[in-house]
């Protein structure tokens, strides 16, 4: 997912944590409408995708921070 590479690059990431990829498809899954669910969709509309990809690295960034892998932004940063 594009959202994963950005997150990771973004923050400096040191690697990618099975926890950073637990977020992310946290995120991803959050995006899916009961309408897509209902459907049988597992993932949002491709027109969301930059959204998606948005909100996906966020959590990653996130998620590195806090485990301490991020080696361009700090926990304080992402307070900001």
């Amino acid at each position: 997912f594009p959202g994963i590479g950005l997150g990771a690059t973004v923050c400096g990431a040191k690697t990618v944590t099975d926890r950073m990829l637990y977020v992310a498809a946290e995120a991803l899954a959050n995006f899916v409408t009961e309408e897509e669910l209902a459907e049988g969709k597992v993932f949002p509309h491709i027109n969301k995708i930059r959204e998606v990809s948005h909100r996906v690295a966020v959590a990653v960034i996130r998620e590195a921070a806090n485990e301490g892998q991020a080696t361009k932004l700090t926990k304080k940063d992402m307070a900001n």
